[in-house]
């Protein structure tokens, strides 16, 4: 997997967290990002891992730790990329999914949601 398409699966896992949300905790926008921090299809923080397989969380890690746009992120996420290196598998791809979701305007995506309703709503 591409650090893009980790960027896509986590905008796309998020979305979905949303869409459960009830309409008035779309507006308390501390307890979206908690929601999002904390949802395991998101970022994985509690379970330590995103997906099932290690050979899979191999496979999907492994061209995304090199990647400029990674490094570059996650340097910006004052993130130590020694300490990323010599993790597990799980805690990569974790880590990966996090400084995905760091990437992302919570607001904008709160925002999406709400115009997403609106519009189901006003096709009825």
């Amino acid at each position: 997997m591409t650090y893009s398409e980790y960027k896509k699966d986590t905008l796309l896992n998020c979305m979905t967290v949303l869409s459960e949300c009830s309409y008035n905790e779309l507006f308390e926008l501390e307890h979206v990002k908690r929601l999002l921090w904390e949802d395991d299809r998101v970022t994985g923080v509690f379970s330590g891992h995103c997906t099932s397989s290690n050979e899979d969380i191999i496979r999907q890690i492994d061209s995304v730790l090199f990647d400029q746009s990674f490094i570059c992120d996650a340097i910006e996420c004052d993130l130590s990329l020694w300490i990323t290196m010599n993790s597990s598998p799980d805690m990569i791809d974790v880590t990966i999914r996090c400084v995905c979701l760091l990437q992302f305007n919570i607001f904008e995506l709160v925002s999406w949601e709400i115009q997403r309703r609106n519009h189901i709503y006003s096709e009825h």
